[in-house]
Order: C-alpha cells, then sequence, then structure tokens
C-alpha cells in the first residue's frame, strides 16, 4: 500500500477534490479480500462526516480483482449498486506468471459497473492479446489505457519511475473527472476506496476530516470478525 504510484494517486485523488479512503488486507485469499472490502464500503456508506454521494472501488494487482469482486456482489443491492459510479483497476493481473490459460476473466464478463484499466503492454501478468480478447466480450463500460514496455510493476526500461506513475494518474483523475463532471452539486462528495498491497509497518490513526489530504481510518472501528478471526488490515 505504501508503493509510490498508490500514494501518488491517493494524494492526487484528495487534492483534486476527491475523498481517498485506502486500506490493504494481510490475507491473500481473494473471497476474503472481497469480503473485508465490502464491510468498508457499507460502513464508510453510513459514516456521517462526509456526504458521498458515489464510489470508485479502486485496486492494484490482486486489489484490482477484489474491486471487482466487490461491484459484483453489490450488483443485487440498490443502493449500493446505485453509489458505485466505476471500478479502477491498476495492472489487472489476468492470469499467473507463464499460466495463460488459467484466465481470470469471469469476474470481468459479470461486471456491470463502468470500469478502467491501466496496464503495462510487457506485464506478465496480463497478456495484451489476451486481454483485449476479454475486453470484447465484456458488456459494461470499458477504458483501457496501455502503458507501452511498462511491466506489472508499471518499470520501463529507459524511462523514469515518476513520468510513468504520471501517465498513470492522469488517466485515472481524468476518467473519474469525465464520469463526475456536471453530477456534482455544492456539497456533494464523491471518494475513491483503494485496496492496495500489505504494508504491515503502516500504522492506522483514527479517522479524522482533513482537506486535500487522503482519508484515514482505523481498521478496528469496523468490527469485523470473519470465520470469528479478527481482521488483520489496515485502512489508510
Amino acid at each position: 500500500m505504501n508503493l509510490s504510484q498508490l500514494v501518488t494517486l491517493a494524494n492526487h485523488f484528495a487534492s483534486n477534490g476527491l475523498l481517498c479512503v485506502r486500506f490493504t488486507c494481510k490475507g491473500l485469499n481473494i473471497n476474503y479480500r472481497i469480503k473485508v472490502y465490502k464491510h468498508i464500503l457499507e460502513y464508510l456508506c453510513g459514516f456521517k462526516d462526509y456526504k458521498i454521494k458515489g464510489w470508485f472501488l479502486a485496486g492494484r494487482s490482486m486489489g484490482s480483482r477484489a474491486a471487482v469482486g466487490v461491484a459484483n456482489s453489490v450488483a443485487h443491492n440498490t443502493h449500493l449498486a446505485s453509489l458505485v459510479k466505476g471500478v479502477i483497476c491498476i495492472a489487472y493481473p489476468l492470469h499467473p506468471p507463464q499460466r495463460t490459460s488459467d484466465l481470470r476473466d469471469k469476474p470481468l464478463l459479470d461486471l456491470r459497473a463502468c470500469v478502467l484499466f491501466i496496464s503495462g503492454t510487457k506485464d506478465a501478468m496480463c497478456e495484451k492479446g489476451l486481454m483485449e480478447n476479454v475486453l470484447d466480450k465484456m458488456s459494461c463500460n470499458v477504458t483501457t489505457h496501455w502503458i507501452t514496455n511498462a511491466d506489472h510493476s508499471y518499470k520501463v526500461t529507459g524511462r523514469q519511475t515518476a513520468t510513468v506513475i504520471d501517465e498513470m494518474v492522469q488517466v485515472v483523475l481524468k476518467w473519474c473527472e469525465d464520469i463526475v463532471s456536471g453530477t456534482r452539486a455544492d456539497g456533494e462528495t464523491f471518494a475513491a476506496v483503494h485496496c492496495g498491497t500489505e504494508s504491515p509497518k503502516i500504522k492506522t490513526p483514527t479517522l479524522r476530516k482533513r482537506k486535500k489530504r487522503a482519508c484515514k481510518l482505523n481498521a478496528d472501528e469496523l468490527k469485523l470478525k470473519p470465520n470469528k478471526k479478527k481482521l488483520k488490515h489496515n485502512v489508510v
């Protein structure tokens, strides 16, 4: 979760008027991550300090799989589904490395919310040709941005990482702005919930209102106990 690309994206979200809630899970089970993500979304929908009119569900790598899973899981819930304005998939892992026959495409084919994919053309977990075949089969509104010669970590030989991150950030912000443009009234807030990679060293202070900064939430306040075990995740 403390990857520079994710921190930069969160800061840009906040500085452009989008409340950003970031969290991470220590568990690697995708169903567990989806469950945690959904609980956080439900909790924040009832948070009275902000008047949230819509959410963008975002994630990087496995986190993007969780974001898609949450969007699909709330599709039957009229209220939550109406709040999900889109899904942002950063480096979506379509398949494990060197296992292109093991596609993780079914959740994508089930998706009904509009979605943005940002992937590298040299991502070992998202072969471009296979991904484009999946995109052609999807029935929802899809936007795709390919970063030339970038791998799964958005590293590009001969190019400064900062410029790659800036490219990614600008694409995400433009996409979000296009969706909310003309729909935001005075006092209304749109927000991004982002599931990132594990970072056990990050501390989790309690939630408090901040201007132009990412929102921080103490995960213990959620009181979530799937499988009767204390959740091991942070929200930052």
